[in-house]
């Protein structure tokens, strides 16, 4: 064909809109060869072609430019150097995908020439969706740990005995698997699995408070993700359009966990929560939740009674039915007959009588309440005083030999009087059956292997001045953090607890319809309450718990973090951890682009101030005292979930294996020493920029 006939077709195809590219019009019906068109772009554009036989991208170069960049820009990270990044690209001349790309990674690009056909074959292959779970698998834990995670679905043992969707595929097994793995070891006792517009959030409740563990591309957060759970929870994986409510059950380390599942349609797809009960911990005792000695004291005491009713209240989440259980184990016998009545079950009680609430069914709490009376029980469990007809069947049933425990929603003991009266319950009904009332939170408990006193010009002088107000020692205490407590300074929670004993006077007054404020001047005279504010400070200065711990609970407030907003966003904290001179220089090069600074002189050092402050990047050398940089990691990933947090290995062993295991381990970019100032503060703002841009 001539070069007329040649320029005619090419501008044709571009007129019709028939390609995208201009390699694309060449290669048609044959008018070039690739082998042409790859000679002329090295040739006239110095681009050379993609190494034949490239097919898998190096690892680390593939996860410094984000999958949603690599197809939008056609280009793909496949190779690093020292200090640049190899790009195969369709159009080697889009300098803002260039740019995108070294803003990314942090690196210079040399890019090379890739057909368009070709790119999009190596596209899919290394952003495949079982490439991408593997990855975020791996990133969880290590490739052999998930299959110590054993699925149990109605006595059926392992994934290969259920029946699963199409797309949920051995990659998306693993994943869940690892994901309820690492929520074990990290005590999380709720997983959070949230659809937003772009990507899945998964994140962790530990000791009450949510932590960001992990973001998932959203067609496999919203798709397989959600389906492997459904499975597993025998719900119905077909419908996405209303709630539902399963459970399921793994084994993991000689320990049953019962997954209580959830799930909710939201606008970017369905919510899932996940509630992990471990059955070990059924057999907890009162002595081990915490509760100040003379609390449990009275508390036992109660509970010796032979008819009557205990009432246990606090929010969602502060541990109640723990409390229950324990209570139940306490008393349970061989000559005794316990029945629960409870919505759901969350923990199966040996040597006890326990019943699912079924409303569809017509099993109601009152419902199964009159049924139980006729089984002969002397202790009764009543899961929840919902309305007034459970309120009076509960409190019949205390008035007529039967100890009764319940929970009641209120934010106090005396409330929940008034609570029952604004029910409906007449008080003199309430009066003869009560026989105390306990309101409880949940704090995080200081390790007691690392907890050590605070120098009295570091403490908190309002809660100083509590202490010796109320007669207590005036030591607060805090704690370094240890291998025992995975450097974080606690260890576990406890419960603070409010406990109202009804007294004669108490119980004259509530016969009477008294209202709170004559209940609480009766409380006081007989000494029958004690507060909540009494039993925080008792435990901070017994070193159970920390003053910053209680404050939210004793009227103090609760100190508010500073917010990051787009019109004023704060600068990003950057911890360094090195030897001092390389502190100092660091610290130099890092604040003169407007980079907060911290640092850590070990390895401790550095996982405490992450625990107690995650700072927004972490630049770690790997021989510090204490702790070697590569159990810095491991621990930050594995034991704190701190699977997001960038970090920036800088050190001077330049030996592939030293860098081949911190990059397994999780870091997320490597700097040997010596290093060029301007090298890192390109790959400190690199690996900041891709933090948000996965997010």
């Amino acid at each position: 064909m001539t070069i007329a006939g040649v320029t005619e077709t090419v501008v044709e195809n571009y007129r019709q809109s028939k390609f995208t590219c201009l390699a694309q019009a060449l290669t048609y019906d044959n008018v070039c060869s690739g082998q042409d068109v790859d000679k002329a772009v090295e040739s006239v554009f110095r681009f050379p072609p993609v190494p034949a036989g490239t097919k898998a991208a190096e690892p680390l170069a593939l996860s410094l430019v984000p999958e949603r960049v690599c197809r939008s820009r056609r280009m793909l990270p496949f190779r690093l150097t020292e200090e640049g990044i190899d790009l195969a690209m369709a159009n080697p001349l889009d300098m803002v995908a260039v740019a995108d790309a070294e803003s990314l990674s942090g690196r210079k690009a040399k890019v090379f020439y890739c057909p368009l056909s070709d790119l999009e074959v190596l596209l899919d292959q290394n952003f495949s969706e079982e490439t991408v779970i593997e990855k975020l698998a791996n990133k969880l834990s290590p490739a052999t740990d998930d299959k110590d995670v054993e699925v149990i679905v109605e006595g059926r043992k392992g994934p290969s005995d259920v029946e699963e969707p199409a797309r949920v595929t051995a990659p998306v097994i693993r994943l869940v698997n690892s994901l309820l793995r690492q929520a074990v070891l990290l005590r999380a006792s709720d997983i959070h699995i949230e659809q937003q517009e772009y990507q899945t959030d998964v994140r962790f409740r530990i000791d009450g408070l949510l932590k960001s563990v992990m973001t998932v591309p959203l067609h496999v957060g919203r798709g397989a993700l959600v389906s492997r759970i459904k499975v597993m929870s025998n719900l119905d994986v077909a419908n996405r359009l209303r709630p539902q409510d399963g459970r399921g059950k793994i084994r993991f380390a000689e320990r049953e966990i019962t997954l209580r599942v959830s799930t909710l349609p939201t606008d970017h797809g369905e919510k899932v929560v996940i509630r992990l009960l471990d059955q070990n911990s059924v057999g907890v005792s009162l002595s081990s939740l915490g509760f100040g000695s003379n609390n449990l004291a009275r508390l036992e005491a109660l509970m010796q009674a032979g008819q009557g009713m205990i009432i246990v209240t606090g929010p969602t989440g502060s541990g109640k039915t723990t409390t229950l259980y324990a209570m139940l184990n306490h008393l349970k016998s061989e000559v005794t007959n316990i029945t629960t009545v409870e919505d759901p079950i969350e923990y199966h009680l040996p040597g006890i009588n326990q019943v699912q609430v079924n409303e569809k069914q017509g099993l109601t709490f009152a419902n199964v309440l009159r049924s139980v009376l006729r089984q002969d029980p002397d202790i009764i469990l009543v899961g929840e005083i919902r309305d007034a007809e459970t309120a009076l069947v509960a409190f019949q049933a205390a008035m007529t030999g039967h100890l009764v425990f319940a929970t009641l929603h209120t934010n106090d003991t005396l409330s929940s009087v008034t609570r029952l009266t604004d029910m409906g319950v007449e008080p003199f009904k309430i009066a003869p059956s009560l026989l105390a009332v306990t309101a409880q939170r949940l704090v995080r408990r200081l390790c007691p292997a690392c907890r050590r006193p605070i120098p009295p010009r570091n403490q908190n002088l309002r809660v100083l001045e509590l202490l010796q107000e109320h007669r207590l020692p005036a030591t607060t205490f805090s704690a370094d953090g240890c291998p025992a407590c995975a450097h974080t300074g606690y260890a576990g929670r406890l419960s603070l607890m409010e406990l109202l004993v009804v007294g004669r006077r108490l119980r004259e007054r509530l016969s009477r319809g008294a209202d709170l404020a004559s209940l609480q001047e009766a409380a006081e005279q007989e000494k029958s309450l004690t507060p909540l504010l009494l039993d925080a400070l008792w435990h901070v200065s017994e070193g159970h718990t920390t003053a910053e711990e209680i404050i939210p609970f004793i009227g103090l407030g609760t100190p508010k973090p500073a917010s990051r907003s787009e019109s004023s966003p704060l600068p990003s904290r950057i911890l360094v951890a090195d030897d001092e001179s390389l502190r100092l220089l660091l610290r130099g090069i890092l604040e003169s682009k407007g980079y907060l600074v911290d640092e850590a002189k070990d390895g401790p050092e550095t996982l405490k101030k992450m625990a107690d402050d995650p700072a927004d990047l972490l630049l770690l050398d790997l021989t510090m005292p204490g702790l070697n940089g590569h159990d810095v990691i491991r621990s930050l990933r594995e034991q704190r979930g701190l699977y997001q947090l960038p970090i920036v290995v800088v050190s001077g062993d330049e030996a592939e294996a030293s860098q081949e295991k911190a990059f397994t381990l999780g870091a997320d970019d490597y700097i040997t020493k010596p290093f060029k100032p301007a090298l890192v503060l390109s790959r400190v703002a690199a690996a900041l920029r891709r933090t948000h841009s996965h997010r």
